[in-house]
């Protein structure tokens, strides 16, 4: 720290940290972020950081835990890590378009050996916004030579909008500390305090990290490097040359990580997939984004829901909040800092960021306006992957810088104003994780650490595993030190021979979207991967194992939350004797029911349709111990509505345990039965995940097949709930 700088710190806080080497006080600061971290996002789990998710544990965690996993195993074991033979077997997985963190994965070995994937990926996804905080610091730190300005400024990038919408799973998003690092690098070899050599070679390591952690990240960054380093150019002055001189620098960086990286980016360019992972006019941020803040906000987070429901941006994905006290910091910086060419190049930069990630259209409150430059984003090559939603976090980055800047030059009384607005503006920012009731627990079964796995698979066996929920079924596999290979998988793009395949992503309790095959489709597809054993998650078997004796598969083995299913000796042989047939999109109200076919539970003929009659479908659980009450409401509602066709549906039973309690009720309308609950399942997946048999649920389905109302919930006295009653009348 210089002695002017020094000289503006006072206070005997100030004279302490003036007493401290600068390696010091960079801890200091990583410890502040660190701790301000666990207080926003461990609350949630109880402490419970080795068995419960930090995030949210839907799919993407249990990628990045078999992620974290299979680049030192393929290391080890001579493998390329960039192709998973073990994956969507036997054809196997390009990884290129995968975000399987390979960087992660190496530096977090050890760890990963002594306390498992799980607490290695909390631990990862804690320090995330810590180390892009500290990072961020760092930049501030050398652009003003001051501790608390510099510690203030790291909160913008940190505690962004763009970090509380991905903490909820996005390990490789969230761990951007490479960026703000790359900067503080060119900053450092500017201002000539890192020679060229190790200047060269530092950049090149963090460049080479970045790619290992995000190619999105490495890409965006790259493209936004680009832009501010010519805006910097445009503003240099009389500092043009030297600036110019490290940006040769900067090309001889990425030339030689070119060099180590040409096979894996040539490969990605021949793997690209054939559509746009994520359209960009469905991607892109809205005007009113930058003001009003979305639910993953501890500030008005919950309040202005009514405004951006019309957003095209999902909230986990929308980062562009800065909120109201940023804006007027940004105007403060430019009224109190316009005589400063630095001051310029900073906002043009924003404006640059502000515009590209409105996408190819300005959005104000969902409403299209004007075509905007980011249209060109769709043609340019591996960026039009990239989604403008996420281009904010650049914008976060400059922000802190700003605000380093304004408060440490502030003077006077005009400093407590400054410190004011700039730490409004940070406290605005404060994520708030979502509740307790949404961070899954993550404990691997008993099975993979008992030696049952290996006394029961075999190793290269193919195993399809059916899981509680999508994922899982790449965390087992690693867990078992990958001794066997699975047939499909939830990795983002998937192989060509696999797309219009909805069993390609696996079946699982909660799924995104609910899927059961019909036993013949599920044969079929079994014996075409050459699948010898499956995997049963005690939790799913509720609703998976009648679906395995269809197809002739035995439990050969039961212990420690999974059971082991192989064929007989005739193979996969379909026997469904239910013959449930379902056509038709049930997944959200105006969905159209085509055909359905159900068994009689209290007669011999089969219950089909649709017919020319609105039709009231109640879907009762496999433990209907309950459940005569709503069926004897159902059936006043049938007497009293003789126009309208009532069909009750037992539902998840597939050993058939509530057909005697049923038919013992002597009801006088139809009664279907769904041992798979094909039904059931595509009208109630969707509307919420299912992680146990749901309570009765009904769904009201008009003349034309179209789906009316959704009811979830017991009836009482007949009456018809009020969804139902607008459509069928008193």
């Amino acid at each position: 720290m210089s002695d002017v700088a020094a000289s503006a710190e006072d206070g005997s806080t100030a004279d302490r940290l003036r007493g401290l080497r600068p390696a010091w006080r960079g801890l200091g600061a990583f410890l502040i972020y660190l701790a301000l971290t666990c207080v926003v996002w461990l609350p949630p789990i109880g402490g419970a950081i080795a068995r419960r998710y930090v995030g949210d544990g839907w799919a993407d965690a249990r990628l990045y835990q078999w992620g974290l996993g299979w680049t030192p195993w393929a290391i080890l074991h001579g493998h390329s890590p960039l192709f998973a033979s073990n994956v969507f077997a036997p054809d196997g997985l390009n990884l290129t378009w995968v975000t399987f963190v390979p960087s992660l994965g190496i530096v977090t070995a050890p760890v990963q050996g002594l306390f498992g994937s799980l607490l290695t990926l909390n631990l990862l996804m804690l320090a995330a916004p810590a180390l892009a905080a500290w990072a961020t610091y760092l930049v501030c730190h050398r652009v003003t030579g001051r501790f608390w300005p510099s510690v203030l400024g790291g909160l913008f990038l940190g505690f962004s909008s763009y970090m509380a919408g991905h903490m909820v799973d996005h390990l490789n998003l969230v761990m951007i500390f490479p960026v703000p690092l790359a900067v503080y690098l060119v900053v450092r070899r500017a201002q000539g305090s890192l020679g060229p050599v190790a200047f060269v070679a530092w950049l090149g390591l963090d460049l080479l990290f970045l790619f290992g952690v995000s190619t999105e990240l490495f890409a965006t960054a790259t493209g936004f490097g680009v832009i501010a380093f010519v805006i910097a150019l445009l503003f240099a002055g009389r500092d043009r040359l030297r600036l110019f001189g490290v940006g040769l620098l900067i090309a001889l960086s990425y030339l030689a990580v070119g060099v180590v990286l040409l096979p894996v980016v040539l490969d990605a360019v021949h793997h690209q997939p054939s559509a746009v992972l994520r359209p960009i006019d469905r991607t892109s941020i809205d005007l009113a984004s930058w003001v009003v803040p979305r639910n993953h906000e501890r500030i008005g987070g919950d309040r202005f829901t009514d405004l951006t429901s019309r957003f095209t941006a999902s909230s986990q994905e929308d980062a562009g909040y800065v909120g109201v006290a940023a804006i007027v910091m940004l105007l403060g910086f430019l009224i109190t800092e316009r005589k400063r060419r630095s001051t310029w190049a900073l906002l043009a930069f924003l404006a640059l960021v502000a515009t590209l990630a409105s996408g190819p259209v300005l959005r104000i409150l969902g409403t299209s306006t004007i075509t905007m430059p980011g249209k060109l984003l769709t043609e340019v090559p591996l960026l039009q992957h990239a989604t403008p939603q996420r281009f904010p976090v650049y914008a976060a980055l400059a922000l802190g810088v700003v605000a380093a800047l304004w408060v440490a030059r502030g003077t006077g009384w005009t400093s407590w104003v400054r410190w004011g607005i700039a730490a409004l503006a940070a406290v605005a920012l404060l994520p708030a994780p979502d509740p307790s009731s949404f961070h899954a627990y993550g404990t691997t079964p008993g099975f993979f650490s008992s030696g049952d796995v290996d006394a029961q698979i075999k190793e290269g066996e193919t195993v399809f595993a059916i899981t509680e929920r999508p994922g899982t079924e790449l965390a087992w596999m690693a867990a078992s030190g990958f001794r066997y290979q699975v047939p499909q998988g939830y990795v983002g793009p998937v192989p060509a021979s696999y797309v219009g395949q909805p069993i390609y992503r696996g079946l699982a309790v909660v799924q995104l979207n609910p899927y059961v095959p019909t036993p013949k489709d599920f044969a079929a597809w079994l014996t075409e991967r050459g699948v010898t054993a499956v995997l049963l998650d005690d939790d799913a078997a509720w609703k998976f194992a009648y679906l395995l004796h269809t197809v002739g598969l035995r439990q050969v083995h039961q212990g420690d939350g999974v059971s082991v299913w192989r064929p007989g000796p005739k193979g996969y042989v379909v026997n469904d004797p239910a013959d449930v047939v379902v056509g038709g999109e049930l997944d959200h109200i105006g969905g159209i029911l085509r055909a359905f076919s159900f068994p009689s539970l209290v007669g011999g003929d089969r219950i089909t349709g649709p017919d020319d009659r609105e039709t009231l479908f109640s879907f009762v659980g496999p433990d209907c111990s309950s459940c005569a009450t709503h069926l004897r409401a159902l059936e006043t509602f049938a007497h009293e509505h003789p126009d309208v066709r009532v069909i009750a549906v037992s539902s998840w039973d597939p050993e058939l345990a509530n057909a005697d309690l049923i038919r013992a009720l002597g009801l006088d309308y139809e009664v279907a039965q769904d041992p798979l609950g094909r039904m059931a399942t595509a009208a109630y997946g969707n509307t919420q995940p299912i992680l146990t048999p749901p309570t009765p649920f009904s769904i009201l389905v008009g003349p034309d097949g179209v789906l009316e109302a959704v009811y979830q919930g017991d009836w009482s006295a007949g009456a018809a709930p009020a969804p139902i009653a607008s459509y069928t009348g008193p």
